[in-house]
C-alpha cells in the first residue's frame, strides 16, 4: 500500500495521542498489516534491541512502501496489547521517517542535526570519591585493585565496584568519603556493612568508613538505589540504617529515612517537583519534618517543596528503577521530566520552550544509544530540537536569554 510518508507519521502520531478518527484507525490498520512483521515471533529484547532494527532498516522501509505484497499477519489494534509493541511503531517509525526530507517548522535541517548531536554520546561507569582527608580520586582513570586504606578500612576498586572491606587492624579511626557521580557517570559501591548502593548520573553520597554499634547513617542527593543488608547490634537489636536526604529542596526541614532491612530507590535531584521514595522490598519509615509514615513495597512517598508527606500505592516499580539495567522508561512523562533526565545522562545543558510541557511520552529506550538516536524516536511527539553553542535547544526560544 503506497502513502506519503507525512501521512504515515501524522496518522502514527493521532495514534499515540488516541485521537485517530474511525475512518482514520481503518487506512492505518490497512498500511500497518501491509509492513508483513509477525510480531509474534519477535521477542522484547528484539524491541529493545537497536542493532536488530539496524538490520531490518531496509525490509522496514520495503514494506512500510507496500512493495511486498501485503499480508496480514496481525492488525495495528493488537497493539494496545503489549505496551512493548510501541517500541517497535517508534523504532520503525524512526528509519521511515529519517529517509525522507525534514518536516515543515524543524529548527534546523536534519542533516545538520545529525553532525552536530551525534557526538553525544551516553554515559558510563565514573564516578569521583573524596577521602577523609579531602584528596579526591578520579574513578574513571584509577587502575583496578586496591585503592586507598582510610583507618581500618581497605578501599578496593574493580569492574565499577568501589568496595569497603574491613581490615583486622587497631586502628579505630573512622573517616567520612564521599562517592559523587558526575553528569554522564554512574556507579556502584559496597558499603563497611555490605550494603550495595548504585549512583545514578548527577547525585552523591556520604558516609563513614565504619559505623558505629548504634547506627549506620548515609547521606544522599540525586537518584541512589539501596539494597540494605541486616545487621545486629551488640545487644542483639536490629542495627536501623538511615539515609538523610540533601538536596535543599525542602528548606529547613528534615528528610530522612529509617530502614533495616530493605532494598528501595531515592529521587532526589534538586530540579525535580518532589523528593520521591520508591519501595522494592522491606519496610521504610520516611520523615520529613514532624511528619512520618510507613511505607511497604510498590508504595512510594512523595515529598514535595513545602515538606509535604504523601504516600502513593501501586506504582509501577519497573520504571522507578529501570535506570539500574540499563533503560529509560517513560510512562506518560512530559517532556520536560524526560529532558531533565536526557540532561544528567548525556551530560549537556538542554534548554526547552514552555510549549513542549504538555506533550507525553511512552515507551522503553535504551540508555546505551547515542543521545541522537534517542531524539529520533522522540520525534514521535513532533519534538523540534538543535544543538547551538554546546547547548541543546527544544523548541523556538531565544538562546541569548
Amino acid at each position: 500500500m503506497e502513502m506519503n510518508p507525512e501521512r504515515i507519521r501524522k496518522l502514527l502520531e493521532k495514534w499515540h495521542l488516541k485521537t485517530l478518527s474511525e475512518e482514520e484507525r481503518a487506512v492505518l490498520d490497512e498500511w500497518f498489516d501491509s509492513m508483513h512483521f509477525n510480531v509474534n515471533e519477535l521477542t522484547e529484547s528484539e524491541f529493545l534491541n537497536e542493532e536488530y532494527f539496524r538490520q531490518k532498516y531496509q525490509d522496514i522501509l520495503n514494506r512500510a512502501a507496500g512493495r511486498k505484497k501485503p499480508s496480514v499477519l496481525f492488525s495495528f489494534r493488537r497493539i494496545a496489547v503489549a505496551a512493548s509493541l510501541l517500541i517497535f511503531v517508534s523504532m520503525a517509525l524512526l528509519w521511515f521517517i529519517n529517509s525522507n526530507k525534514p518536516r515543515p517548522g524543524q529548527i534546523v535541517k536534519v542533516e545538520k542535526q545529525v553532525e552536530s548531536i551525534d557526538d553525544i554520546l551516553p554515559g558510563h561507569q565514573g564516578a569521583v570519591l573524596t577521602l577523609g582527608n579531602g584528596e579526591r580520586i578520579d574513578l574513571d582513570t584509577a587502575k583496578a585493585g586496591h585503592l586507598a586504606d582510610q583507618g581500618a578500612t581497605a578501599i578496593a576498586n574493580t569492574d565499577g565496584l568501589l568496595a569497603y572491606n574491613p581490615k583486622d587492624d587497631k586502628i579505630k579511626e573512622v573517616l567520612i568519603n564521599t562517592l559523587s557521580t558526575p553528569a554522564g557517570r554512574e556507579y556502584k559501591v559496597q558499603l563497611p556493612d555490605g550494603s550495595l548502593v548504585w549512583l545514578n548520573a548527577s547525585s552523591s553520597l556520604t558516609f563513614p568508613t565504619e559505623f558505629s554499634n548504634l547506627e549506620r547513617r548515609v547521606q544522599v542527593r540525586g537518584e541512589v538505589y539501596f539494597e540494605v543488608t541486616k545487621v545486629m547490634r551488640d545487644d542483639g537489636t536490629r542495627k536501623p540504617f538511615i539515609v538523610e536526604i540533601q538536596n535543599g529542596m525542602t528548606g529547613s526541614d528534615e528528610v530522612k529515612l529509617e530502614v533495616l532491612g530493605t532494598s528501595f530507590n531515592v529521587n532526589a535531584y534538586p530540579d525535580e517537583e518532589s523528593v520521591k521514595t520508591t519501595l522494592v522490598e522491606g519496610s521504610v519509615r520516611v520523615h520529613s519534618g514532624s511528619k512520618s509514615d510507613i511505607l511497604t513495597p510498590s508504595r512510594q512517598a512523595v515529598i514535595t517543596k513545602d515538606g509535604g508527606l504523601s504516600i502513593v500505592s501501586g506504582i509501577n516499580v519497573d520504571k522507578e528503577i529501570a535506570w539500574r539495567s540499563g533503560m529509560f522508561y517513560f510512562e506518560h512523562d512530559n517532556v520536560k521530566t524526560i529532558l531533565r533526565q536526557l540532561s544528567r545522562w548525556y551530560d549537556i545543558d538542554i534548554k526547552s520552550s514552555d510549549k513542549t510541557g504538555s506533550r507525553v511520552f511512552s515507551g522503553k529506550i535504551s540508555r546505551s544509544l547515542k543521545l541522537a538516536d534517542v531524539m529520533k524516536i522522540m520525534d514521535l511527539s513532533n519534538i523540534e530540537y538543535s544543538i547551538v553553542d554546546g547547548k541543546m535547544i527544544i523548541g523556538k526560544i531565544d538562546v541569548k536569554k
